[in-house]
């Protein structure tokens, strides 16, 4: 289960039933008994909990032709429409509290995935979707993503320039001087020599944020500071890493009015920038 907080997954927790006499197969009604309605998290989530990867299904190969299951062995079957008339608004509420309880009693009080918060999730929603083994088999199945995470700060002359991490920006802290790219830095042309050692001033626009950053490390550049063509604040991503371009230099985002106040400081001289940038890449299972 990749990413399991949406609300068709929720849906499906709050409407957890089976078929019954009164209740025809291919239909399931919402169930609202007290056990379900007043579940609720745990005081303490066992702190030591991790899922049992040995034990995690693998994904199922796509079948060479379609077979079809014998009917006593076939799962009950579930309609859509009868699914959506069926999901109890109390349910839907009592699960969306218990999810945020989840995230709250760790320590980033958050979700983020191949976090404690999420691997609690994901452990929440499998257990009652499991109960439903007359409809679904249910599987953790492992994914490996990048995650990037952190902050940066950009300032000129000890005056903090109000800049936001690029995801995927690596680790640097860089004082060097500003120099302004040509154009709008989607071109290798564009970055002169004096970008070398220095940091790259470079505008919004035209091609993406990471071909920028590339070219601004091929060029040499220490870091690379990229403001907005709008505006407001500015934040984005460079993309995962190790463009055929070029490397990526620390980099930072900041708005369109900070951009052409530093712009305008050039126009008089030299100016010095101080880059800090504090980055989280890695790879997790999710």
């Amino acid at each position: 289960m990749r990413f399991l907080e949406s609300s068709a997954v929720l849906a499906a927790a709050a409407v957890v039933g089976k078929a019954s006499a009164s209740t025809p197969a291919g239909h399931v009604h919402a169930v609202r008994p007290a056990s379900l309605l007043q579940r609720r998290v745990p005081q303490t989530f066992p702190q030591d909990w991790q899922p049992d990867v040995e034990n995690w299904g693998a994904a199922p190969e796509q079948p060479n032709e379609i077979t079809v299951q014998a009917a006593s062995e076939a799962k009950t079957l579930v309609t859509s429409d009868a699914l959506q008339n069926d999901i109890d608004s109390a349910a839907l509420l009592a699960h969306a509290e218990n999810l945020q309880a989840i995230a709250y009693q760790t320590t980033g009080r958050n979700r983020v995935f191949g976090s404690e918060g999420h691997n609690f999730t994901t452990k929440y929603l499998y257990d009652l979707i499991a109960e439903l083994d007359e409809y679904y088999d249910v599987q953790y199945q492992p994914f490996v993503e990048t995650f990037s995470g952190g902050d940066a700060t950009f300032t000129i002359n000890g005056e903090d320039q109000g800049a936001a991490l690029m995801t995927y920006a690596p680790n640097g802290q860089v004082e060097a001087p500003v120099v302004a790219v040509s154009n709008l830095g989607c071109e290798p042309s564009d970055f002169p020599a004096e970008v070398s050692g220095a940091i790259a001033l470079i505008s919004r626009g035209t091609c993406d944020f990471g071909l920028k950053a590339a070219y601004a490390g091929a060029a040499g550049a220490a870091g690379a500071v990229i403001y907005n063509n709008i505006e407001g604040t500015l934040s984005g991503t460079l993309s995962v890493p190790n463009r055929t371009e070029g490397p990526y230099p620390p980099t930072a985002a900041i708005s369109l009015s900070a951009g052409q106040a530093i712009l305008s400081l050039l126009e008089a001289g030299e100016v010095t920038g101080d880059l800090n940038v504090n980055s989280i890449i890695e790879d997790r299972v999710t």
